[in-house]
């Protein structure tokens, strides 16, 4: 019954999402002069986007198909043909499997707008998706006016950065705004949207006067009340009111026409102006908070630390070195409440590793009026040692001359213990990030760089080559018929395979060199500095040693290798190098494999 239940949920959230992208669709297209014309904002590409990004990767077949499904329908409602509708459903799509395969390659894959960094990072997704989209739909429909290109990258643009957002934030605060004190968060929401709509109605009810920038301050407003979602909300906002008042001919943007600048191309450079104001000073906020509330945090511990820290005074008397101690002073010593120790008895609680550092710092005070803080160890008669800080300052009479010395006595026990707990965690900690980063870098099976760590290499030796002009080769290296390893000898023995490769990569290498796994069977060997016939060498080097495994190694199978190799051309991208190389290896596959080829 459970399961009947979560498979329900689960299919109604993706006919929702289809639904929703149907609905907004169909009012964009509306919107927008005609079936033929792009929209001034598509927001489903933005709500297909924050749906995948809240979803289960298990989630995005049905979510894609619903959507094409929904993209389809609603341009054949709005008067397009089939041919027209599938092309611009395949623009579509393809500009949210580009966006969803950018935010896992550059970014974490649970995207935080409370984050300025992962704000940066989704806009350099949105961006780029937007410009392949853009090219697709180019190439797709034929269309290649500048106005279309124009207005289909700005639309799709707008549209994730918007709505992405915006699905994003409600998905995953929306249970903790309406969980308690609802009317009351409600109520503190509607007074800066309702800002937001009462200053835009204004703006763009009048054609007279430029005041695009009044609805700046009430978007800042509900920016700082709400963080993400305000943003959102309010460019969101602005977005319906300006679109309906400039495609009516109202509105400071409609103004522009008169200038040759179409008034929808100028309100979309608007709302972009205005989500890169808000959406980054959303995140700041955020993490404004954040940090506010680790530090609140903190604070709260360490007042709790300090109501626990037992505080005590005292005071001596230079004539007769007459000494007082408060209550809490007898305590921290170990003695009964009563008349005070001697000084000497006093000076000889404390550790004599520390008594020397306590007499000269107490006699400095008494003879020059130097104040003093030290932080010492006592011993009670109990045999325990105690932490305490003691600090005073002299007293001097109407003549300046002292003639007793006040001091605060704490026991410090337990802060000493704590700073050696945090100092065990914080060590502990930096030894489990440095541990996590080389897993996170690390190929467990080989122990070799594994793809990310790999390829990082890659970029960086050849950013070194682009700039420096130095000589770069790279190498991909796959193990031939490493399949059959696997059936006949079982999983066991082919990573055993794959670690002997592993092994024999490295040790044919310099310290400058890279060779890691970025796949299955599969090396890529990075060679900084190296020409053609050096890489050539150390390649075949490889591949001959690797041709030895059976014959060195007892009950090794014999294994054999396909290198494809290229060198790095001025001009030429990380893709281009890689790709060339891969090349050159399938051509020494497909030339009987156990070869080496270059591009």
């Amino acid at each position: 019954m459970q399961t009947f239940v979560d498979h329900a949920r689960k299919w109604s959230w993706f006919g929702f999402v289809g639904l929703t992208y149907f609905v907004t669709a169909i009012a964009a297209l509306k919107l927008s002069d005609g079936p033929n014309d792009t929209a001034t904002i598509w927001a489903p590409s933005g709500i297909v986007l924050g749906a995948l990004l809240v979803a289960t990767r298990g989630a995005y077949r049905q979510i894609l198909a619903a959507v094409a499904a929904a993209s389809i329908s609603a341009n054949l409602a709005s008067g397009s043909g089939l041919g027209t509708a599938v092309t611009y459903t395949g623009a579509n799509v393809l500009e949210t499997l580009i966006s969803m395969g950018l935010v896992r390659v550059i970014t974490s894959r649970k995207l935080s707008f409370s984050d300025p960094m992962a704000v940066r990072r989704f806009a350099i997704v949105v961006v780029s998706s937007s410009t392949l989209s853009t090219a697709a739909a180019v190439i797709l429909s034929g269309e290649y006016s500048r106005d279309f290109i124009g207005s289909w990258f700005m639309t799709v643009l707008l549209g994730q950065l918007i709505f992405a957002p915006l699905v994003v934030t409600i998905r995953r605060k929306a249970p903790r705004f309406f969980s308690r004190n609802a009317e009351w968060r409600l109520g503190q929401a509607v007074v800066p949207l309702a800002l937001v709509v009462g200053t835009s109605l204004a703006v763009f009810s009048q054609s007279d006067f430029p005041v695009l920038f009044v609805p700046v301050l009430p978007i800042l407003f509900a920016t700082y009340r709400f963080g993400p979602l305000g943003a959102a909300f309010s460019v969101l906002i602005v977005a319906a009111i300006g679109s309906v008042a400039t495609m009516e001919g109202m509105g400071p943007c409609a103004q522009v026409s008169a200038m040759g600048v179409s008034p929808i191309t100028f309100l979309q450079l608007y709302l972009v102006t205005l989500l890169l104001a808000a959406l980054p000073l959303a995140a700041a906020l955020a993490a404004r908070d954040t940090s506010y509330n680790e530090l609140m945090r903190q604070k709260g511990f360490f007042e709790m630390a300090s109501q626990t820290a037992h505080i005590g005074h005292w005071r001596l008397v230079m004539e007769g070195q007459k000494l007082t101690w408060s209550d809490e002073v007898f305590r921290i010593h170990g003695l009964p409440i009563g008349t005070p120790p001697p000084l000497e008895s006093a000076i000889d609680a404390y550790h004599p590793d520390d008594r020397d550092m306590v007499d000269s710092s107490l006699s400095n005070c008494m003879e020059n009026g130097v104040e003093f803080e030290f932080d010492a160890r006592i011993i009670t008669p109990q045999g325990e040692v105690r932490h305490v800080n003691s600090r005073g300052r002299a007293e001097v009479d109407g003549s300046g001359k002292i003639f007793a010395v006040f001091g605060v006595f704490q026991d410090i026990s337990q802060r000493v213990k704590v700073n050696q707990q945090l100092e065990s965690a914080r060590q502990m900690a930096v030894d489990e990030a440095t541990h996590a980063r080389v897993l996170a870098n690390t190929d467990q099976l080989t122990g070799l760089p594994n793809r990310r760590r790999t390829m990082a290499e890659f970029e960086a030796a050849l950013k070194q080559a682009e700039t420096a002009g130095t000589d770069l080769v790279v190498a991909v290296l796959d193990v031939d018929h490493f399949k059959v390893v696997n059936d006949n000898y079982g999983h066991a023995m082919g990573d055993r395979v794959l670690r002997e490769v592993a092994d024999i990569g490295t040790g044919c290498l310099r310290s400058t060199d890279t060779f890691g796994r970025i796949g299955g069977e599969e090396f890529l060997v990075v060679l900084p500095g190296a020409n053609v016939e050096t890489a050539q060498f150390v390649a075949e080097r490889i591949r001959m040693r690797v041709m030895e495994i059976s014959e060195l190694k007892v009950g090794m199978p014999a294994v054999t290798t396909s290198i494809g190799l290229a060198e790095f051309k001025p001009g030429m991208s990380l893709e281009t190098l890689f790709q060339s190389a891969d090349r050159a290896l399938y051509d020494a596959k497909h030339a009987g494999r156990n070869l080496l080829k270059v591009a």
